[in-house]
């Protein structure tokens, strides 16, 4: 992981369970293309890019598969500084969208980690909080 010096965010709310990420985003919501091309990026940035260093998004495309990945660029330069191509399914809702995406992010943030530990738990709410809070479920990103 690398982690900026000197940066230790305070969390606010913390989850319990992913009943409480349930309760804040339900499942079925739909969304377009560009929302989650937008909300991929801006998600990216939010919670990747101003917590590390190094890491650093090359962009976002939109892919026919049933997940989302996050993929190395080819032929990043300088070597020690990685950027990523996310690759995002728009055919998902909100939920499963946020629910890849900090998958990728915790294994970025936390290489050595296991899935759906506390800190994936954390991180996951701390984005649905994000997104609830900048009114995106409501269309704010079309």
């Amino acid at each position: 992981m690398r982690r900026k010096s000197g940066q230790n965010r305070q969390l606010g709310a913390i989850a319990r369970g992913y009943s409480d990420i349930n309760r804040l985003l339900p499942r079925g919501l739909p969304l377009t293309a560009t929302e989650a091309k937008t909300a991929a990026r801006l998600l990216y940035r939010e919670f990747i890019e101003k917590r590390t260093t190094g890491y650093r998004l090359a962009g976002v495309e939109v892919g026919q598969g049933t997940t989302l990945s996050l993929k190395d660029a080819k032929n990043a330069r300088p070597p020690w500084e990685w950027e990523d191509i996310i690759v995002v399914n728009p055919q998902a809702d909100w939920s499963d969208l946020i629910h890849k995406l900090s998958h990728e992010f915790h294994a970025r943030l936390h290489s050595a980690a296991r899935e759906h530990e506390g800190r994936h738990l954390q991180l996951e709410f701390e984005m649905v909080n994000w997104v609830v809070s900048h009114g995106w479920l409501h269309g704010k990103l079309r």
